[in-house]
């Protein structure tokens, strides 16, 4: 790699072309503009003449070779051989090649920024200290960086044909939440989005993304990828089976079995078997491992069980900056690959002696940036936690603290904790 050449990686010719097709076609333009920016041309002087074309073109002016030479000489970026290097680039172009063209520029700046980001990571491999894992996954975000970096902004034609093919199509509705009461009050899951359940210890975070899991992967059908930082896969295993099966947990724990639980145990693993559904197990598992799993999987949710059991990055020591970066990242993986990531999160205790409120936001623990992030926030709450004599008692309140672009409120499910799942109320 040492003995690789940038310029190997460059066709001046391709540059030279897509600014005469620019300088020649409005239309032309308008197509590289979708496509490039002034960074991925190589040379500084087509970088220069990118930058007024585009410059004149967004301020509505006239583009031509006089206007673009004009601009440079009033700029101080015209090249010595003056408005000939201007007339010599439209000469060059054909409009009805400049996608092609654009194309290869695109490419080829594409090649040439993961070259770099491949030597800043073999120089992080050298230099870094700790765990060849988070070295891993710090080279891993380099070249991400590196390919994320190479996109053009798309044209505001770009952005409303895309919001009428989503409107018309499935993509918001890939899949929906397991509950049918929830469905009433949350917006359907979009790629993109970072949704977090919250909830005090012990009162149902591994229940409520377990009930996704199995609902998403076995009644709807589609790829599921769950990260458990706190369980292995076969306590995993063992709930999602007793939540499908209606077997009490205890009874699987206990070996407790008879001939018609078996019976129901193998159908629901030989379903579990074929179902499109990933567990990894890992207990200290970095958002570049979530993000890798995301690419081999495709899923069309990612569920992290929990986020602060997640491993963050060595280099940032302090606890509370360490969990806003990777709250941050969660969502930047969220969008890189249009999928949706639902998170479960530990909100902290209440002070010795408080009364014990329905959690609020202000209760996410160590952070104000999974609040700012997420797209929805759902607080987990059971009264019969602290008061087991309460009236409510088996029940669960899902309590919607933020939702963009949608309502707040409530929504009571029944905990049927012996089957380790959640349910809807009876309705009517």
């Amino acid at each position: 790699m040492a003995d690789l050449n940038l310029e190997d990686l460059v066709d001046v010719d391709a540059e030279r072309a897509v600014l005469g097709s620019a300088l020649r076609s409005p239309t032309a333009a308008t197509t590289a503009a979708g496509m490039l920016t002034a960074a991925d041309f190589y040379r500084p002087t087509h970088e220069a003449v990118w930058v007024a074309i585009t410059t004149l073109r967004d301020a509505g002016d006239p583009v031509d070779t006089i206007t673009v030479t004009d601009y440079m000489r009033a700029t101080g970026t015209l090249p010595v051989e003056g408005p000939a290097f201007v007339f010599d680039c439209y000469e060059a172009g054909r409009p009805e090649a400049v996608h092609a063209h654009a194309r290869i520029v695109a490419d080829l700046s594409t090649r040439r920024r993961v070259v770099l980001a491949a030597t800043r990571a073999v120089q992080v491999a050298r230099g870094m200290e700790g765990p060849a894992g988070d070295i891993a996954t710090t080279a891993a975000e380099q070249m991400t960086a590196a390919v994320r970096t190479t996109v053009a902004a798309p044209t505001i034609v770009d952005q409303v044909q895309a919001t009428l093919d989503e409107l018309e199509g499935e993509e918001a509705a890939q899949w929906q939440w397991p509950w049918l009461d929830l469905r009433d009050l949350l917006l359907p899951p979009r790629p993109g989005q970072l949704v977090l359940f919250g909830a005090r210890p012990s009162v149902g975070k591994s229940v409520t993304l377990l009930d996704i899991a199995r609902d998403v992967a076995l009644h709807q059908g589609r790829p599921v990828v769950l990260f458990s930082m706190e369980m292995s896969s076969t306590e995993v295993l063992q709930r999602l089976i007793a939540a499908e099966a209606r077997i009490p947990l205890s009874r699987m724990q206990t070996r407790d079995l008879d001939e018609a639980a078996w019976a129901k145990i193998a159908d629901v693993t030989a379903r579990l078997m074929a179902a499109p559904l990933t567990i990894v197990d890992s207990a200290d598992a970095a958002v570049g491992d979530m993000r890798r799993a995301v690419r081999e999987h495709r899923p069309v949710v990612l569920l992290v069980d929990y986020i602060q059991l997640a491993r963050t990055d060595p280099s940032i020591r302090d606890r509370r900056q360490a969990l806003e970066d990777m709250s941050r990242k969660l969502k930047v993986l969220a969008k890189d690959e249009r999928v949706t990531v639902v998170a479960a999160a530990q909100l902290r205790r209440p002070p010795q002696g408080r009364e014990i409120d329905p959690p609020s936001l202000s209760d996410l623990r160590e952070t104000g940036a999974l609040e700012q992030d997420s797209d929805t926030v759902v607080m987990i709450h059971r009264e019969d936690m602290e008061d087991p004599e309460s009236p409510r008692a088996g029940e669960v309140d899902m309590l919607v603290r933020k939702q963009r672009n949608g309502p707040r409120g409530r929504v009571v499910l029944a905990a049927q904790l012996h089957y380790a799942r959640f349910v809807d109320m009876a309705r009517g």
